[in-house]
């Protein structure tokens, strides 16, 4: 079992900048061949160079979307559109567009076609309860082929059930262990453990850590945190 970051914005103190010297003559070729050495060493780690993925950190949700640090932005029903699920992925994280109960499936393709501008990865965001009402939401998610659905809140198993026909990893968000192993049961690729911090929808029952501690020991499936978790430190 793996553990990831769900975060909602704060991507700043994950990402790493690159100071580039103002080198001449001797010095910039010596510094063509450094560069050239770092490039040959990420590579051989696996990461990306040139338009490639590189990220300081190697796990599960990395290598599995392609992502240069591990977090996912939360899909927020209301800011979370495809602008701001493209300013996450283009930070290294996927981006997630969060569709509330509203959203028409129109809605849905525009804000699919900003996250994903220029091949960039993103998922989408979806409520269970919505869908019993608006099941268009749902085949227009499924019709612009994120890289990531997420489906929670309500009877979400027959909804995992139809992403995961379409060959897109789907997952759950979960606010205690019965929620996670139900998510499990159903089929998720990864469990979201979404502590009582996390703002909006879910439960309000236990804490992020104290809820982490319980969903790892229990389900087989990789796992995300979410609620509370401001950075790399915690």
């Amino acid at each position: 079992m793996l553990l990831d970051e769900l975060v909602d914005l704060e991507l700043g103190a994950l990402l790493d900048q690159e100071v580039v010297p103002v080198v001449e003559g001797e010095e910039l070729a010596a510094e063509e061949r450094r560069r050239a050495s770092v490039t040959d060493q990420t590579l051989a780690r696996g990461g990306r160079a040139r338009g490639r993925t590189v990220s300081p950190v190697r796990t599960w949700l990395t290598d599995t979307f392609d992502l240069s640090v591990p977090v996912v932005g939360a899909p927020m029903a209301g800011p979370g559109e495809g602008a701001l699920a493209a300013a996450v992925s283009a930070g290294g994280g996927l981006g997630m567009v969060g569709v509330n109960a509203t959203r028409s499936p129109d809605w849905i393709v525009e804000q699919a076609a900003v996250a994903g501008a220029g091949g960039q990865r993103f998922g989408i965001g979806l409520m269970a309860w919505a869908l019993d009402d608006h099941p268009e939401q749902l085949d227009a998610t499924i019709d612009a082929r994120p890289s990531l659905v997420s489906v929670s809140f309500g009877a979400f198993e027959p909804y995992v059930a139809r992403v995961r026909d379409a060959g897109i990893p789907v997952t759950t968000q979960a606010g205690n262990l019965d929620d996670a192993l139900r998510a499990e049961r159903a089929g998720v690729d990864v469990v979201v453990a979404r502590g009582a911090e996390g703002g909006g929808h879910g439960r309000n029952e236990v804490g992020t850590l104290p809820l982490l501690q319980t969903v790892l020991e229990r389900v087989e499936v990789p796992v995300l945190a979410a609620g509370g978790i401001a950075g790399p430190r915690g």
